[in-house]
């Protein structure tokens, strides 16, 4: 019996894997700009109501992280000062959100307590730790958004008043030339 050895000759032509790369110095690297009044406005209005900008950017639709964030770097090419100042403003207003929110959670004890039935129908009231524990996690949370987007509000307050006057403190120094003769005659 003869033996057949099959050969496979691969003839298709190679093509370049993405989109082909078009050359022009009109043209800016990257996905084109979508940046709009509108957009600014919504992304905004997102982030004063208490919610991320990542999750605004993982909508289907939105511009993503960097490109939002290119918006607001100084010197970028990219750059929108109006959007830079409102985005500004909205992170503030943000952090006043996440303090008022820490009064809600704390006042809420919905979930602090389980009601639980042991074999013999007896129901027993038992704290539910775990719930407890995510309430503190939120607020900490919160306090640290506020604490640093706001510092001036929600900070740690450090007072130091160096002169009577609030200004600086002026501190000088005289030198006696007596010093010297006395310590020669100590010695």
């Amino acid at each position: 019996m003869e033996e057949i050895q099959y050969i496979f000759i691969d003839d298709t032509p190679k093509r370049p894997r993405g989109r082909p790369k078009k050359k022009s110095e009109d043209k800016m690297p990257g996905r084109p700009q979508v940046y709009s009044i509108e957009l600014g406005n919504q992304i905004c209005e997102w982030l004063a109501n208490g919610k991320s900008l990542t999750s605004f950017c993982a909508i289907d639709g939105n511009p993503s992280y960097s490109t939002i964030m290119r918006w607001l770097w100084e010197g970028s090419a990219w750059y929108r000062e109006e959007f830079s100042n409102n985005y500004t403003k909205a992170r503030e207003q943000q952090a006043q959100y996440h303090a008022d929110q820490i009064i809600d959670i704390a006042d809420d004890g919905i979930n602090d307590y389980m009601e639980l039935q042991d074999k013999s129908g007896k129901k027993h009231i038992k704290v539910n730790g775990e719930h407890i524990q995510r309430s503190r996690l939120r607020i900490e949370a919160r306090q640290w958004i506020a604490k640093n987007l706001l510092p001036k509000v929600y900070g740690d307050k450090a007072d130091l008043k160096l002169a009577d006057n609030g200004g600086p403190v002026t501190l000088k120094i005289v030198y006696d030339k007596k010093l010297p003769e006395l310590e020669k005659k100590e010695m």
